[in-house]
């Protein structure tokens, strides 16, 4: 099959300078008939044009995932370090939650104490029960109104 260098350019999607190149070089043969220059089509030469093709077309794919892979190497960093801050910080809390904890249940206990001790002093009988600390108060007479 034989194809002018435009329309072999135009086929394989090359510039009209690479189809002249390839023909410098000896990659393409042509022959001249009537003055037109026709490139002479068969498996060989359309291997060497699809060659560079694909290899051209692999650069462009890897340089798209090496670009994808970097991409996504910088989100795992932020995400890791977000992880980092968040358990530190669940660490801090939870050691806030533990002294708090522990200093409220030191204040409960004083105050039990105390009120233990106001028990004993005082002429007021208070009903102990385990955990609940009940007050009975004495009621307490109306006063009465004078009259004038």
């Amino acid at each position: 099959m034989k194809l002018t260098v435009k329309e072999y350019a135009s086929q394989f999607k090359i510039s009209v300078q690479a189809v002249y190149q390839k023909l410098k070089t000896g990659a393409l043969t042509a022959v001249i008939e009537n003055g037109t220059k026709y490139v002479i089509v068969d498996k060989e030469s359309i291997k060497s044009i699809k060659q560079p093709l694909v290899k051209e077309v692999e650069q462009v794919s890897l340089k798209y995932l090496l670009k994808q892979l970097k991409t996504r190497d910088k989100k795992i960093a932020s995400l890791e370090n977000k992880v980092d801050k968040a358990a530190k910080e669940i660490k801090k809390l939870n050691k806030q939650l533990l002294q708090s904890t522990s200093s409220e249940k030191d204040t409960l206990l004083s105050f039990i104490s105390e009120l233990k001790q106001l028990q004993l002093q005082a002429p007021v009988q208070y009903k102990i029960d385990e955990e609940i600390i009940e007050a009975k108060e004495k009621k307490k007479k109306p006063k009465k109104k004078k009259k004038k």
